[in-house]
């Protein structure tokens, strides 16, 4: 619960970053669309990046975080590309899993329980 919850937070904390750097935003942007193009959108196309802790004993939400999946797609490409140090010199290539994960669709990432708490992390 530790390492999800440490991992969550390095990734919300680089979020202030995000508020910044709008300019940079906007060239990031005019680079991926092109004049002209269009993308076909399917019903599986990850478009939510959510988590949500709720209270089992009163089955209460008490967190819940929505993110676009675009902004995290921006954060992950700030991250070391040699890896992101999480626990341990464990590296996580934040990148290459974010894009993993929306190649495989909407699913729910993990499920934990402890302390009469339910940890939820998913994709939509």
């Amino acid at each position: 619960m530790k390492k999800l919850a440490l991992v969550l937070v390095v990734m919300l904390g680089i979020i202030p970053a995000v508020m910044g750097a709008a300019a940079d935003d906007y060239k990031v942007i005019k680079k991926v669309v092109k004049p002209g193009t269009t993308a076909v959108k399917t019903m599986d196309e990850v478009k939510w990046f959510k988590v949500e802790v709720t209270d089992m004993k009163t089955g209460k939400v008490k967190v819940r975080v929505t993110l676009p999946i675009s902004l995290i797609d921006v954060i992950s490409g700030w991250c070391p590309k040699d890896g992101l140090v999480v626990d341990n010199g464990m590296k996580i290539n934040l990148k290459q899993l974010v894009q993993e994960l929306k190649k495989v669709g909407p699913l729910a990432i993990v499920e934990a329980y402890d302390n009469n708490e339910k940890v939820k992390v998913w994709l939509e």
